[in-house]
């Protein structure tokens, strides 16, 4: 695999600190009464890693997969997977080769611009050709290409099953592909079935431990799938105008949604899909992430290029830590179990990686 170490800005020692009294000076202030005292810690911005050097990419997904140990970057225009490595920031291109980088055209329309993976593949889908791809997580290699039903919008990975979910949200379904290991460098993934959202799908989420899906509808509401079925079982109202990012806490049974218009709310399993909290971000939040390990809620807001940073109480109540500078256009982020929040800067082609220096959220 061909390791893109040029392609890496890192800070190291130098790393650019973004401080408490920075972060919180671009927070709302509270109208009506004073303002709190800020809290203790930050984030702070450990790189930035230049993926493209001829502009933007068309970011639509952001992912780290512990299968793997890498965040995936699916490089949108540029034709490719960037496989980065959270502890060195080495960067591993995963190219389609059949087809050539497009302009960037400030939309998300061209090439991969999703991704998951299990410990042995990786699955990405090609809007170009409409295509589901498997590539050869060791070797890198494009192993083989899969026709689609429609334009497809997110893929995930069902390790209980070995199966790969696509939404498709021009049908307003998600395609089932049957992925067994074995099989795989053989034949590929097996198109299994069908499963009707109407209204939706918008993002989607594996719960593995309690064999279901999540997913909202565009228009205020999220769905709960059983996996083995792969019937709705539940639909919950979210309070979203437009729904989009979507995230899960399994332990306390949380379902965070993104709202385009500038929210997040926490839904609870535990009261039936009740709307325990809900909060006021910058405008043009997509995807959301969630650290189950410091109880911290990620959300930024594409309109201002500012990243809301919440803890989220036993409860769920939320609390906002502070905003952090991030890119005007970054809309999506993703986690990684060493306290290291990963986000999209769309129009200069990078990913921006930052320290959760805040502290866990203490028990409630």
């Amino acid at each position: 695999m061909e390791a893109l170490w040029n392609r890496v800005a890192l800070y190291g020692a130098a790393a650019v600190a973004i401080t408490t009294a920075q972060v919180w000076a671009d927070t709302p202030k509270p109208q009506g009464r004073a303002a709190s005292a800020p809290p203790e810690g930050g984030m702070v911005l450990l790189a930035q890693i230049q993926l493209s050097q001829h502009g933007g990419i068309g970011f639509d997904d952001l992912l780290h997969t512990p299968a793997l140990d890498r965040v995936l970057a699916p490089a949108g225009n540029m034709d490719a997977l960037e496989l980065i490595d959270p502890s060195t920031r080495m960067v591993t291109p995963f190219k389609n080769s059949p087809h050539a980088s497009q302009p960037f055209r400030g939309r998300h329309d061209d090439g991969m611009t999703s991704a998951d993976a299990d410990g042995e593949w990786a699955f990405a889908i090609d809007r170009t050709s409409k295509s589901l791809l498997t590539f050869s997580a060791k070797q890198g290699t494009l192993v083989s290409r899969i026709g689609l039903s429609a334009g497809p919008d997110y893929v995930r990975y069902v390790a209980s099953t070995q199966e790969l979910w696509v939404t498709e949200p021009g049908k307003e379904q998600i395609e089932v592909f049957e992925a067994p290991r074995a099989a795989l460098a053989k034949t590929g993934p097996t198109r299994l079935a069908t499963i009707s959202v109407a209204g939706g799908p918008e993002s989607l989420v594996i719960d593995q431990q309690r064999h279901c899906a999540y997913a909202h509808l565009w228009k205020g509401k999220t769905v709960v799938i059983d996996i083995g079925t792969r019937k709705i079982l539940r639909t919950y109202l979210n309070g979203c105008q437009g729904s989009r990012g979507i995230a899960l806490d399994t332990e306390k049974r949380f379902v965070f949604a993104g709202c385009s218009e500038g929210r997040v709310a926490v839904l609870d399993e535990k009261q039936a899909g009740k709307v325990v909290a809900s909060a006021s971000t910058s405008a043009g939040v997509d995807i959301i992430a969630y650290n189950p390990q410091l109880r911290h809620l990620y959300a930024p807001g594409a309109s201002d290029g500012q990243m809301s940073v919440f803890s989220v109480a036993s409860s769920g109540i939320l609390h906002e830590l502070g905003r952090a500078p991030t890119a005007v256009g970054a809309h999506c982020v993703t986690a990684d179990h060493r306290g290291q929040v990963w986000v999209c800067d769309p129009d200069r082609g990078r990913v921006l990686v930052f320290k959760d220096d805040y502290g866990a959220t203490p028990s409630q």
